[in-house]
């Protein structure tokens, strides 16, 4: 007889699991500490107070539904932007546009691609459509090149996911080679060019993906507030592309997806522009700061556009990090990205960039 969980489709067994960053309360119920959360990307600023009163104004009306297209906040994302506003769509966090893309996109016998090591949710989203989900491995860790990824793809492959910059490597791809993948992209293949970390890039060639989406209706973009605007336990984003697609794609996000709170929260955020700058300023020189101390303390840095850098410890990264855990850092190992060595570290306040240089050094000098 078969039992309920026989009755699943096939493929859910297929999706990975998410494995989200260790909770901060959760290191400091264990070891009685005050712990540093450097593994989740998260803005260690916080909200900027404006948001805070926004939610406080709206906490009596989450009784009520939210409007279903969250029009004030889609007006004010395509102003900012400029853009039509049926260019927009507002989702549930940037990782909800990535999963109705696929579920548009992608189903039996197709398949997402993204170089890689890049975000997992790629992985995740691809399946959660039934279809399948292809790493492309590129001979450089830190960034395929546009002729590996246009190699990787394959008769089946529907939709082209890439993060610029990408997370875990913090590497990023250029006007000209934004340009040369969209000239050499078949045309049956969509492109979804994740720009969550958008705000923190300072590199002059980097490309805005939204000035493209005039002459290039094979790409959507996809921004967060989750990262620069700290609203990540709201879970608010959006992607944009043609009108005729986000049209279709509203179909598929279902309704009410956009809390109350949430939609007021990225208004006030999106007006707070002293707070996004001292984020992003806070951003800029922390990753500065631990770039040059992990140098000096022998180890490899890679160049980081986002709120976060890579370094090779030259070592067991788990085992480095389950020690800084304990110290009061908790970081993100890349094993399962394929980078045993490698640890991802989020740029938080300067006070915990120099604990976490100073704890590593410690830890390498007893070695």
């Amino acid at each position: 007889m078969a039992s309920p969980a026989d009755l699943i489709r096939p493929h859910v067994s297929s999706i990975p699991l998410y494995v989200p960053g260790k909770p901060m309360e959760e290191v400091e119920r264990e070891l009685g500490i005050v712990a540093a959360k450097l593994a989740s990307n998260e803005n260690p600023l916080g909200p900027a107070p404006e948001v805070i009163d926004a939610i406080i104004r709206e906490a009596p009306r989450i009784n009520l539904y939210p409007e279903l297209e969250a029009p004030v906040l889609r007006t004010a994302i395509a102003r900012k932007l400029g853009v039509a506003e049926d260019s927009v769509l507002v989702t549930a966090g940037a990782s909800h546009f990535l999963e109705i893309a696929a579920l548009a996109y992608i189903g039996p016998g197709f398949e997402g691609v993204s170089p890689w090591p890049s975000f997992v949710h790629y992985a995740i989203a691809s399946r959660m459509a039934g279809g399948e989900f292809k790493p492309l491995q590129a001979a450089d860790p830190r960034k395929a090149t546009i002729e590996e990824i246009l190699n990787g793809i394959s008769p089946h492959t529907r939709l082209l996911f890439i993060a610029n910059p990408n997370n875990p490597t913090g590497a990023h791809y250029s006007r000209a080679e934004l340009e040369e993948l969209l000239s050499g992209l078949p045309e049956r293949v969509m492109v979804v060019w994740d720009e969550a970390y958008f705000e923190y890039v300072t590199a002059s060639d980097y490309p805005d993906g939204v000035a493209y989406l005039s002459r290039e209706p094979q790409l959507l973009v996809t921004r967060s507030f989750s990262k620069v605007y700290a609203l990540a336990g709201l879970r608010i984003g959006y992607g944009v592309g043609h009108p005729s697609i986000i049209a279709q794609l509203a179909r598929i996000r279902g309704p009410f997806k956009i809390s109350i709170p949430a939609q007021a929260a990225a208004l006030a955020a999106f007006a707070a522009v002293d707070h996004t700058r001292r984020s992003v300023n806070l951003v800029v020189e922390g990753r500065r700061y631990l770039a040059e101390a992990l140098a000096g303390l022998g180890l490899s840095v890679w160049p980081s556009q986002g709120n976060f850098v890579t370094v090779d410890v030259k070592t067991d990264a788990s085992a480095v990090a389950e020690r800084l855990e304990r110290v009061g850092y908790i970081v993100r190992p890349l094993k399962p990205f394929g980078l045993a060595n490698s640890l991802r570290v989020t740029v938080g306040t300067m006070a915990q960039n120099e604990g976490f240089v100073r704890a590593l050094a410690e830890m390498r000098s007893v070695r």
